[in-house]
């Protein structure tokens, strides 16, 4: 019988070749057709529509895919090319504030098509040069190539997206406005902040409203729900809406350790003996408890705590021996002759030599001024030698800087900053200073010096010139920086002995260990045991918790459902999140009878914050002020461990939560007022979702359907109250029993206080201010949100004495107001005063130095390109008809 191999072997090549057919087949054109009959909910949707034309998902996914690309692109290039982050941040492509990717690159799409209209065109070599502008031209084409394969792109892919994102970015550029503010314009952002006005004011509650609103209809919930059920809830006035789209959602539970129940322990357990007491004060009585320590050297800070340098005075009287009568005529004219192409800094330089020690300086620098003095004026007389070392100084450090007008006193600062620096250092100047005789080159630099000086002044010049050189670098000199130290051991002073000296030590002395320190001693070791033993608990329960991880965790996956032979009838992805939604709703109780037996073994309570999003879960932590609480709470907690950073808080609960969808994973969270423990982990997770049917979220419905009604109802309650007031007061006009007061003094916006210590520091930008009652007032103590709308109504609306009504920018209120006084802070000051004394700055110093109107011009230039945008939008017809794409994640 012959071999079925014998065959194969004989039509071994026409196998091969069907082989490969069906390969082909099965590879390309069946996996075309298996896409194509997939059916109609799997095709590309239109998601928006243009009049430049509808652009479905896959659309706007390519234009995120570009954009990301793009960025990506620039953020390696400039790590390989070790460029600081913060100077590449504005080369990213972003069309505007918002974090919603999608919004933004249809806005950057339609730039794109303003491009075409106006010819804008992006050559190769514009791309080149915008890379090298990101690199600082540092960028080799071995970099590039390394940076497109570790993208797993190619060269045209970067090219494309970088040209793509150029052209809108350009179109932009030549598009949007850029007029700057009028003077009168300025004098509006003036009285902003500067006009102050008392009221008198009646609020109308929009909740007390809904007991009279009318019966309600099936139908009309219906159709509320209807309308907005694909929309999330906005309650900003300009976008206000009401929505049932559900936000995504989190349960935790949690166990609770509090720092005083366990502190209490500890107190009670007495364990901090008087042994502990003494050995903790022994080893840190050197650092915390020494009295009248020895204190930091004058000249070891250039500035005090107001920020001058007084202590630089001491070097002065020494020097004032021999030139004293030389320096004060011949200082003064020094600024002004000698050095007029000089710029004008040495005209700031001899404000700070008056006030400090210059001699000091002038010595040390001595030689170098030598060099660079040349000319006549400066020879003959000593002080010259003084300018020239201030003057090299001031202008090294601050070259950049105005030397006037609102940029002078910084100019200054940064000179008395270098100034101070260079006396700080003498003492280290002066050794050189005495090995001069036998050193050639500090010798050779210091004979022309003088050389020209004997010529004006007979030879006797040249030897007072180098006895004070000798004889200053010793004893004189050191005087700023040694004098205040050796006042306390005085008697070191006149030894000729060196050696005795550093053997002296003076005697410390501490604080004695009595009662009250003791007291002091045992709280702060209570404490710290406290906290060594909330970490053991929360250790504990945490390795407690994972073992019940693998009980819980497992309950909650939704059944295999990936069958290859049953491609038709395999779950989609929301029906495989559905089930795991539900699967988790069914075990979160079981989850909590796990923690409550854990807590009641370790004492810590339990708890639960119920489904919640992340906004309401933020505001468990705060009252109805929407101020935190007094108390630590989970929504206010940080992630235990580890050292927080300046500027680098450690991971909120909140960040916790919804950075991931893991179930289970429990977390050791840390309060930021008392120290308390947090134990928790998410036992359910929802995604955000569109309600199937009114029923799912009647009871939303029907409170936003009422609200919305109350709401017409309170604004035209308070409009009858206007018309019935006139101008007359409240208290009078109003009906009787109407809640009536007034208002604290109040500005439009204020400047909040620079928490920053730093002289250059830019300080925050002025805020809107808050409107507070004289008295509580229906409950109220304040208006709820003063928004600009606000302000604008009894500012600009309102005279004196008129009455008008003024809505809360949560539309939770509706405000009867009467303008009782308006003063302006400075009333002899017109606008044309405030024009001619330049109460702003220029646009080209405002890195250095600006003014609250600056802030406020920059948010108005602002808000003229959100409008310009907005305007754009419109004349393209932008619409979104399929609202979970505007709103998803796919960004």
């Amino acid at each position: 019988m012959k071999s079925p191999f014998a065959l194969i072997r004989k039509y071994q090549k026409t196998l091969m070749v069907a082989l490969t057919l069906l390969a082909v087949f099965a590879f390309v054109i069946a996996d075309s057709l298996s896409r194509s009959m997939q059916g109609p909910n799997l095709q590309d949707k239109v998601v928006v529509k243009t009049s430049a034309g509808d652009l479905n998902k896959s659309d706007i996914d390519a234009l995120v895919r570009q954009r990301q690309l793009a960025n990506r692109f620039i953020q390696r290039a400039a790590t390989v090319c070790e460029v600081d982050f913060r100077q590449i941040q504005q080369m990213f492509f972003r069309h505007g504030p918002g974090d919603d990717i999608q919004k933004d690159v249809l806005f950057g799409y339609l730039l794109t098509q303003k491009a075409d209209e106006i010819g804008i065109a992006v050559a190769d070599s514009t791309v080149q040069d915008f890379i090298r502008q990101v690199t600082g031209d540092k960028l080799s084409t071995n970099d590039f190539r390394d940076i497109v394969s570790e993208m797993h792109v190619s060269q045209n892919d970067i090219f494309n997206a970088l040209r793509g994102e150029l052209r809108s970015r350009t179109a932009r550029e030549l598009l949007s406005p850029r007029a700057p503010l009028a003077p009168e314009q300025y004098w509006d952002i003036y009285k902003k902040l500067q006009v102050a006005q008392v009221m008198e004011i009646s609020p109308v509650i929009v909740e007390d409203f809904v007991k009279d609103v009318p019966e309600h209809s099936d139908a009309d919930l219906q159709k509320w729900f209807d309308t907005y059920k694909d929309d999330f809830a906005v309650t900003s006035r300009e976008d206000f809406s009401p929505g049932f789209k559900q936000p995504r959602k989190v349960e935790l539970q949690y166990l609770t350790l509090r720092f005083a129940d366990v502190r209490k322990q500890v107190e009670e357990s007495k364990s901090v003996t008087d042994e502990d007491i003494v050995a903790y004060y022994e080893a840190n009585k050197d650092i915390q408890y020494v009295i009248d320590p020895t204190p930091t050297l004058d000249g070891d800070n250039p500035f005090g705590p107001d920020g001058e340098g007084p202590t630089l005075d001491a070097p002065e009287a020494p020097k004032t021996d021999k030139p004293a009568t030389d320096e004060p005529a011949t200082e003064e004219p020094k600024v002004e002759e000698p050095k007029a192409e000089k710029s004008e800094k040495p005209a700031e330089g001899p404000a700070l030599k008056t006030d400090d020690a210059e001699p000091p300086a002038a010595k040390e620098a001595t030689p170098p001024a030598a060099d660079d003095a040349a000319p006549e004026e400066t020879k003959p007389e000593e002080p010259t030698a003084e300018e020239p070392a201030t003057e090299e100084n001031s202008d090294d450090q601050s070259s950049l800087l105005p030397s006037s007008g609102v940029g002078s006193s910084l100019s200054r600062l940064v000179t008395l900053t270098a100034f101070a620096q260079d006396a700080s250092d003498e003492p280290a100047a002066q050794e050189p200073a005495a090995d001069e005789p036998a050193a050639d080159e500090p010798a050779a630099e210091a004979t022309p010096e003088e050389q020209p000086a004997a010529k004006d002044d007979e030879p006797k010049q040249a030897e007072p010139a180098q006895e004070p050189a000798a004889e200053t670098t010793e004893p004189k000199l050191p005087a700023p920086a040694d004098e205040p130290a050796k006042t306390e051991s005085a008697e070191s002073d006149p030894a000729p002995e060196g050696t005795d000296k550093p053997e002296t030590k003076p005697e410390l002395e501490y604080r004695e260990l009595d009662e009250d320190l003791k007291d002091e001693i045992r709280t702060e070791l209570e404490n710290e045991r406290t906290r060594a033993e909330l970490n053991r608990l929360a250790k504990q329960i945490l390795e407690q918790m994972n073992d019940l991880v693998d009980l819980h965790l497992p309950n909650t996956d939704p059944e295999e459902s990936f069958d290859d032979d049953d491609f038709e009838n395999r779950k989609t992805r929301e029906e495989l999140q559905a089930e795991t939604e539900k699967n988790a709703a069914a075990e979160a109780p079981k989850a909590a009878e796990s923690l409550k037996k854990l807590g009641e073994k370790f004492k810590a309570a339990y708890a639960s914050t119920g489904l919640v999003s992340a906004q309401q879960l933020f505001e468990m932590g705060r009252n109805e002020d929407g101020e935190a609480s007094t108390e630590d709470s989970i929504s206010d907690s940080r992630q235990a461990g580890g050292v927080a950073l300046p500027g680098q808080p450690r991971t909120s609960t909140i960040q916790l939560a919804f950075s991931s969808q893991l179930l289970y994973g429990p977390y050791d969270v840390e309060g930021m007022i008392n120290s308390d423990r947090f134990l928790f982990w998410k036992v359910q997770d929802r995604v955000d979702h569109v309600p199937a049917s009114l029923a799912d979220v009647r009871d939303e419905v029907l409170k936003s359907w009422k609200l919305a009604k109350a709401r017409e109802l309170a604004e035209a309650h308070a409009k009858s109250l206007v018309e019935s007031v006139g101008n007359k007061e409240l208290a009078k006009a109003l009906p009787e029993g109407t809640p009536v007061g007034e208002t604290t003094s109040f500005t439009w916006l204020y400047q909040p206080e620079n928490v920053n210590p730093s002289p250059m520091a830019r300080r925050p930008p002025p805020t809107i201010s808050e409107v507070s009652f004289g008295g509580p007032i229906a409950d109220q103590t304040r208006v709820t949100v003063a928004d600009e709308t606000f302000m604008k109504t009894v500012f600009d609306e309102l005279g004196v004495f008129d009455v008008g009504v003024a809505s809360s920018g949560d539309l939770s209120a509706y405000y009867v107001v009467r303008i009782k006084q308006r003063d302006l802070a400075d009333p002899d000051i017109d606008g044309s005063q405030f024009m001619r004394e330049n109460k702003f700055t220029h646009p080209a110093l405002r890195a250095f130095m600006s003014t609250p109107y600056d802030e406020l011009a920059v948010h108005a230039q602002q808000v003229v390109l959100y409008e310009w945008s907005e305007d754009l939008k419109k004349s393209f017809d932008v619409e979104w008809v399929n609202n979970s794409a505007k709103n998803g994640s796919d960004g």
